[in-house]
């Protein structure tokens, strides 16, 4: 974003940031995460965190986004002019699912470790007598 004087984060009507400064003019890194199963969101400027805030809408829970709005206002209510340049949405990626292989591995080692505290145990029941 191509900045105003200051930025304030909104969440739902009861929450938001104070005023943030940011240097007039000059082009600013803004992003906003979205966590739906906490209904929070938390937003950045060049990786500084503005805060997390609720993000329940009064229809209930989001469960995605349908709607974004990207306004700039001043201390009076007057909109200002404000530039967004590359917007993108990205989902989080989800964890990989263990391959055949690697559960393979998993079970081996499993194995291994319940073969070794049998021997151990036995030993020291040996030693104990």
């Amino acid at each position: 974003i191509v900045s105003l004087n200051s930025l304030v984060f909104l969440g739902n009507s009861n929450s938001n940031t104070p005023p943030q400064p940011l240097s007039q003019g000059t082009w600013h890194r803004l992003r906003i995460e979205f966590d739906f199963d906490a209904q929070e969101m938390e937003g950045f400027v060049d990786g500084s965190s503005l805060g997390v805030l609720a993000m329940n809408p009064a229809g209930g829970p989001a469960a995605e986004i349908t709607d974004l709005s990207l306004y700039t206002f001043d201390a009076g209510g007057a909109t200002q002019d404000v530039y967004f340049d590359d917007l993108s949405f990205v989902a989080p990626t989800a964890a990989d699912i263990p391959t055949v292989s690697e559960w393979g591995l998993i079970v081996l080692a499993l194995l291994l470790l319940t073969a070794g505290t049998i021997i151990v145990r036995r030993e020291m029941t040996l030693r104990a007598a």
